[in-house]
Order: C-alpha cells, then sequence, then structure tokens
C-alpha cells in the first residue's frame, strides 16, 4: 500500500501520469480508439524524425503505437520503483532530490527495455511480411484496427499461399472510415511510408 500511495507523491508524479496515460490509452482500444486511430502512428518506418525516432527500435512492421505504449509503461514503472524500492530503502537522497537522479535512469530503462522487449517478439513472432508488398495489391484485406481512416489503420489480408499477414494501409483524403471487422481492398504500396493505399471493397456482386 506505501509504494501504490507513493505513485501519487509529487516526485513520482512525472512517472506517474505517462503510466496513467498508457492505461488511459489501453481503455480506449476496448472502442477502437488509442494512439494509432486518435494520432494516426502508423508502422515504424514512417518518413521524418518521428520515423527516425522509431527505428531506432528495428522492430519492422510493429505499429508505432506498440512503441510508445511500452515506452510510457516501462518508464512510468520504473521510476516509481527505482525511487521506492532503491533510493528510499538506502536513504541515499532526499524525495526532492529524486527526480534529478531517477529522470535519466527510467529514461535509460524505458529505451533499452522496450528496444529488449520488441527483440524479443521479433523473434518469437518473425515479421509477418510473407510475401514482397507489392505482390499484395489488388487483395482484399479485413480491418483489425479500431478503423482504418486516411491517416492509419491495420488489416489482415491472406496471402497465395493461404498464409495470413497483418499490414498497415490508409484511405484516400475524404473518404469515410472503415470499421474494424470490415473489408478494405488495397490498390497500391507505398514503399517510403510502408503502408497499403485502400478503399472500401466492393461488395455489391
Amino acid at each position: 500500500m506505501d509504494f501504490l500511495e507513493s505513485l501519487f507523491k509529487p516526485h513520482n508524479l512525472i512517472f506517474t501520469l505517462p503510466l496513467l496515460l498508457m492505461l488511459f490509452n489501453l481503455l480506449l482500444q476496448i472502442f477502437g480508439l488509442g494512439f494509432e486511430s486518435l494520432l494516426g502512428l502508423g508502422s515504424v518506418a514512417a518518413p521524418g524524425c518521428l520515423g527516425a525516432f522509431f527505428s531506432f527500435f528495428h522492430a519492422g512492421s510493429v505499429s508505432s503505437a506498440l512503441i510508445v505504449q511500452l515506452l510510457l509503461g516501462l518508464y512510468g514503472l520504473s521510476g516509481p520503483l527505482l525511487n521506492y524500492f532503491v533510493f528510499r530503502e538506502l536513504g541515499v537522497f532526499e524525495d526532492w532530490m529524486h527526480f534529478a537522479v531517477t529522470l535519466p535512469l527510467a529514461l535509460l530503462v524505458s529505451g533499452l527495455g522496450t528496444k529488449v522487449a520488441l527483440a524479443l517478439v521479433s523473434s518469437w513472432f518473425p515479421a509477418s511480411r510473407t510475401v514482397a508488398c507489392e505482390d499484395l495489391v489488388g487483395a482484399e484485406a479485413d480491418v483489425v484496427s479500431g478503423r482504418v481512416d486516411r491517416r492509419f489503420g491495420r488489416a489482415r489480408v491472406a496471402t497465395a499461399s493461404g498464409e495470413t499477414q497483418v499490414v498497415a494501409c490508409r484511405l484516400a483524403e475524404g473518404e469515410k472510415p472503415v470499421e474494424k471487422g470490415e473489408t478494405v481492398a488495397l490498390v497500391s504500396f507505398d514503399a517510403e511510408a510502408n503502408v497499403f493505399d485502400c478503399r472500401r471493397a466492393d461488395r455489391t456482386s
């Protein structure tokens, strides 16, 4: 109980708030929202500085939303744990000094922990790209994220060999979002952004 109470002490709030944000995102995902749909986070190969940051983790086609979740969770937990079980027990620092010492350590644990966790996931579950993405153009895929919109989404597509893989996809500007469980057609592949352009599948026939 003392540890839980310590989470909301002033010197721990900089860690607790990101942890609460991660838990809030998990709750949003129940309703098909979350970082992916709200912020348009796509694959780690997205162009720009943000994509370069995500590429540090060498996560292949892992969603950058998962990376954000891991970073927030590990950062939010490691800070209070260090403060409570290490510095508090040793009596090395006063509470107000914990922030300056724990912050860089928590950032280090968060970054390295996320990198190791994603490496383990990649070794246990090999990258889902079993065929060249260009070969999937023209195929239909079932939406598995909360939805697919003009910014981002994820869909599961069957390959010619009968295997399935999850791909990043987005709709054209002005098209209505496609909800989870519905079907999209993969129209083209943007190799730079590592994402498929798609449209709602025509099932009128």
